[in-house]
């Protein structure tokens, strides 16, 4: 476990830095991670439906996500005094993800790090 931790570490650049807009985009780019990862440390067994249940859990199933349980009530409060933003170093899901749940209304404007294929902490990220 520890080899494949530091293969996906090694790997990371295959998921920093790119430029995604769809949630297909972002699941062909978690699979094209793991299969790299898992190559790296020659994994025999690699199969597409591994690869496609890894790809398909961090891309499609909202359960990754744990949200307070007065976050609706909250973010409500807070919209009627404020206009409310979300910067987020994320992934394309995390808008569906926000509107599955119902919150997303709540924010004026969501700027998404993988739309822009920076980072948060890359200064160019910031400008948009």
């Amino acid at each position: 476990m520890e080899e494949f931790k530091l293969s996906l570490k090694n790997n990371y650049e295959l998921v920093n830095e790119i430029s995604l807009q769809t949630e297909e985009e972002e699941y062909s780019m978690f699979y094209n991670y793991y299969k790299k990862s898992l190559e790296d440390i020659n994994y025999s067994e690699i199969s597409d439906e591994l690869l496609s249940q890894m790809s398909k859990s961090i891309t499609y199933d909202n359960n990754r996500y744990t949200f307070y349980s007065d976050v609706k009530k909250t973010l409500e409060t807070l919209s009627k005094k404020y206009k409310l933003v979300i910067l987020s170093d994320n992934f394309p899901s995390i808008k569906r993800i926000l509107k599955d749940i119902d919150i997303d209304k709540y924010f004026k404007s969501m700027i998404i790090s993988a739309f822009y294929g920076y980072r948060k902490k890359d200064k160019n990220f910031l400008k948009f």
